[in-house]
């Protein structure tokens, strides 16, 4: 049987999934509705908003993964490296014991 704890925590990272979901879909609106009008300030902005939110989104859905048993912790992203300059840590490290 599974633990409460377990489940809620899956309960709580499909929510976060679904909720950063939306988000993502309303700000790639935004960005293409809004393109002839903004600023390339703005129109960048909402580049790295998307950017940092997909992200965010994979690192919920290999969490997930890995708590529903489809994904293995080794087999997770260990770092993202969206360019070469920079690198943020991967859900792997989160699993290891």
């Amino acid at each position: 049987m599974i633990e409460v704890k377990k489940l809620e925590r899956i309960k709580a990272l499909a929510m976060s999934l679904v909720r950063d979901r939306k988000k993502y879909d309303r700000i790639k609106e935004k960005q293409t509705d809004g393109f002839e009008t903004m600023t390339q300030r703005q129109y960048s902005k909402l580049s790295a908003d998307l950017n940092f939110l997909a992200m965010d989104m994979k690192k919920d859905e290999e969490r997930l993964a890995i708590h529903l048993g489809y994904l293995k912790p080794e087999d997770a992203t260990p770092e993202f490296r969206p360019s070469g300059f920079h690198t943020y840590k991967g859900v792997a490290g989160e699993f290891k014991k």
